[in-house]
């Protein structure tokens, strides 16, 4: 089977994508977010998901905004035909499509039978899509993540192992079972599981053993019910024998229980007495202590409120003075305060006025200076400038004569030129000599006449401005700019400050001081006053303070002492009013103690009568220890219905013949017992035969792995060179198991879960590139491999290795299509064709 191309629409993020596949390793390249696992995974649901899915499966698939039920298309080759199949995916309104090139076409669940017979898998059950969509080819799908995962995990149907073994034993290379053979293996199982639950549990449910297990279990509980009727029956004689013993001896304990009794009311009655006058005694003890302990602790809170009072006035008047000198020390700090701001006031006046004056004065000064700004300044440079320009220009354009050498008289516009000197022309001029007269025309033409009137203006037009401003240079008026801005400036700063405070207001504040007798003295020693004046401030404040405190809390001790001296006196008061009280209505504690004697003499008296009859009930009625009458009457007449129930229960069972129906059970549990142990016997030789027949099938299945480990090696060495060699296991009922892998000369095996990231992916591709070869005869000998990037833990040295690895796939006929978003990586594999997703 061979995949041609592949269209989406309206799935996910792609709106319409289509993508084409050739033979050999296809190479498909997106940045992440690009899509490239949804193209994996539409490849996937178009083969293997029916298209009536619902749910949340079906709007995970719907583009966002929703424009569309999602559409998958999908070409591929199966033997000597071509197939196009179409999907849409919208639930019970969804269809399926299959055309081949033969101009078959199904349509619909026909559709998805065909289809499921093309891929050798049927679709998945819509109610059990999230357990097996993802099983479905399992070993041709390497999904985004899954790549370092063992392909023997998937299990027996994700592998398609059935299919493998069909063409393991079809290559001819392994033995293959008779009919006759499997005929049996199937007898055999079927007979087994009649007896046997899927766990191997013996005793299958609906068995004829279960059933025999049944009636036994029945023919024991019904010879156990008629054991509990005669060991009830026993129970019953025993009982009315036990019952009618108690009867009797009931009759002879309950005259003395009656004699007992009364001898207790009264003993009670007396102990009764007895506490009310323990506690008044205790009472009167506990009221005398009290009020000895009350007095004893109002003596020193007496005398300590007595101090407390004596040194209380003294510390106020220390307070008092303290408090005095602090105040005047603040009146003189306030005084200098005041003193400070009245003196910063009138030396900012005078800054003031002085700086009005100076403003006045600049005013003048500005008013007599010309109207020179930078502007200007810049303007007179510039004339300056072109004017010098004009000079260069004038002296380029204008032509020296210099006479070296000459036989008679040379003359120059009518002037004579002396042998050794030279004049400039800047005109047309006429040289002379005897025999010979010249014209000399300087320049091109009539530009030195244009540069000498550009020159002449230039400089008529400075010495104007200059005139104008009252300057004799360019230089002269920087200088009057420079001081005209520096006065402007001061003039701008002397503003603000005469902005910040008036003059009035600043008089207005000065006022409030006139009648203050404050003193003088300029400000820095005002100052220095009041900082010296401000620690002695704080030790002042601080000796009040501490005065201060001391008179607090020597007051609320006071206040605290008199308040425990109140309390201890109210108790004292309550405690002597009572015991007074209690005297007065009791006597004294003499009387109580009395009283008290008498009444534990009269108990002495009860409690020897009681001990008499206690050990007369000791002796004969050892049993009932701590029984009452009513107790005993009781017992009486359980002990009676006891005796007629029993007597009921004799008489009812005397009708039947227990014993008798007990033989008969006995005898039926004994065939029961006999036909289970023999169904049992039965079931247990049909599980040795079919352990027997399992071991030699799997010791036939062993056969399978040789041919597997020979393409797994071939790919491996691909990869790893040097000796090694892998290794697997096969059983029956389990399919392929038990990767591992060893390499050089060691003999340890190592297992697949302790390879690192990298050797798991390339070991797991591996074996999946053998299988699929293995497969590939049954599909037209061709199968495509989906690898969502499965290579993403491979170090880059090992790259080359996964370029051969994955030729060596393509070479064998495989189709191989992989998804990366690594490009440097796809640079490296010799793909038959590259995508390059947008």
């Amino acid at each position: 089977m061979q995949l041609i191309d592949f269209e989406l629409c309206n799935y996910r993020l792609h709106k319409q994508i289509l993508i084409e596949f050739c033979p050999g390793l296809n190479v498909v390249i997106g940045a992440n977010e690009s899509g490239k696992s949804t193209l994996v995974e539409g490849l996937h649901r178009a083969l293997f998901l029916p298209s009536r899915c619902s749910g949340a499966l079906l709007e995970e698939m719907r583009a966002k905004p929703t424009a569309g039920d999602p559409e998958i298309t999908l070409r591929f080759k199966a033997g000597l035909l071509q197939y196009t199949l179409r999907k849409r995916f919208a639930g019970p309104r969804g269809s399926t499509s299959l055309i081949s090139s033969a101009g078959n076409t199904w349509q619909g669940d026909k559709a998805e039978d065909e289809l499921a017979e093309l891929v050798g898998a049927a679709a998945v059950q819509r109610a059990r899509v999230g357990e097996q969509l993802r099983e479905r080819w399992g070993h041709l799908w390497v999904w985004q993540g899954t790549a370092g995962l063992n392909p023997l995990d998937l299990g027996v149907g994700a592998l398609d192992q059935k299919k493998l073994l069909e063409q393991l034993q079809d290559s001819g290379q392994l033995g293959i079972q008779s009919q006759l053979d499997q005929r049996v293996v199937e007898l055999v199982q079927q007979r087994w599981s009649n007896s046997f639950t899927d766990k191997g549990r013996i005793g299958k449910a609906g068995s004829h053993l279960a059933m025999a297990q049944r009636e036994e279990q029945q023919a024991k509980e019904h010879l156990s019910a008629i054991n509990k009727l005669l060991q009830e029956q026993q129970e019953a004689r025993d009982n009315q024998f036990a019952a009618s013993a108690s009867l009797a001896e009931l009759d002879q304990l309950i005259p003395l229980l009656l004699q007992l009794e009364p001898l207790e009311l009264q003993k009670a009655q007396l102990i009764n007495q007895l506490k009310p006058l323990n506690d008044l005694k205790e009472q009167l003890s506990s009221l005398q202590l009290e009020s000895n302990s009350l007095k004893n602790k109002l003596e020193p809170l007496i005398l300590s409120r007595d101090q407390l009072c004596k040194q209380i006035p003294i510390v106020e008047q220390e307070r008092n003075g303290a408090n005095n000198i602090l105040d005047s020390t603040v009146k003189e700090a306030e005084q200098l305060q005041q003193s400070i701001r009245k003196a910063t006031i009138e030396e900012k006046l005078l800054s003031l006025e002085a700086n009005i004056q100076r403003d006045k004065e600049l005013r003048q000064l500005l008013l007599d200076l010309p109207d020179i700004n930078l502007g200007i300044v810049e303007q007179l440079r510039d004339k300056q400038q072109q004017l010098k320009l004009a000079e260069i220009t004038m002296q380029s354009l204008a032509t020296k004569v210099e006479l070296l050498m000459a036989e008679s008289a040379v003359y120059v516009n009518g002037e004579p030129l002396n042998i050794g000197s030279s004049t400039c022309l800047n005109a047309t001029s006429i040289l002379q000599t005897a025999g010979l007269e010249l014209r000399i025309i300087p320049g091109d033409g009539g530009k030195v006449a244009q540069a000498m009137a550009k020159h002449e203006f230039l400089e008529s037009s400075l010495n104007a401005d200059l005139r104008r401003l009252r300057v004799e240079n360019i230089e002269q008026a920087v200088h009057l700019e420079r001081h005209r801005s520096e006065l402007l400036a001061e003039q701008q700063r002397l503003q603000a400050e005469k902005a910040s405070e008036s003059v009035e207001d600043l008089r207005e504040a000065l006022e409030k001081y006139i009648n203050d007798q404050l003193p003088i003295a300029s400000i820095d020693d005002l100052r220095k006053q009041l900082d010296d004046l401000v620690p002695i401030g704080r030790e002042r404040r601080q000796a009040f303070n501490q005065l201060d405190n001391k008179l607090t809390n020597q007051r609320e001790q006071l206040a605290n002492c008199n308040q425990l001296i109140n309390i201890q006196q109210e108790e004292l008061v309550k405690t002597d009013t009572l015991l007074k009280e209690l005297l007065k209505r009791f006597g004294s504690v003499d009387e109580v103690d009395g009283q008290l004697s008498k009444l534990n003499l009269n108990i002495s008296e009860l409690e020897k009568r009681q001990e008499v009859l206690k050990k007369q009930l000791s002796s004969d009625f050892p049993g009932y220890k701590g029984f009452n009458s009513s107790h005993a009457h009781q017992q009486r007449e359980v002990a009676l219905q006891k005796v007629a129930a029993a007597g009921a229960l004799l008489r009812a069972d005397g009708i039947n013949d227990r014993y008798a129906q007990r033989e008969q059970l006995e005898a039926a549990l004994e065939a029961r017992i006999s036909e289970r142990e023999r169904l049992e016997q039965d079931a247990l030789m049909l599980d040795l035969l079919r352990q027997l027949l399992q071991e030699e099938q799997t010791a036939m299945a062993l056969q399978y792995t040789e041919p597997v480990t020979k393409k797994l090696d071939s790919y491996l060495s691909c990869c790893f060179p040097g000796p090694m060699q892998s290794s697997l296991e096969y059983q029956s009922n389990k399919g392929f198991i038990n990767l591992q892998w060893q390499r050089g000369d060691s003999a340890v095996a190592w297992e697949f879960s302790a390879l690192s990231g990298g050797t798991k992916e390339i070991l797991a591709a591996s074996l999946r590139l053998a299988m699929a070869e293995v497969l590939a005869n049954a599909y037209s000998g061709c199968l495509p491999l989906v690898f969502d990037d499965a290579f993403s833990n491979v170090d880059p040295g090992r790259w080359p290795w996964v370029s051969a690895l994955l030729q060596k796939g393509a070479n064998q006929g495989l189709q191989l299509i992989l998804f990366s978003c690594d490009p440097t990586f796809c640079e490296e594999l010799p793909a038959n064709q590259r995508l390059q997703l947008p």
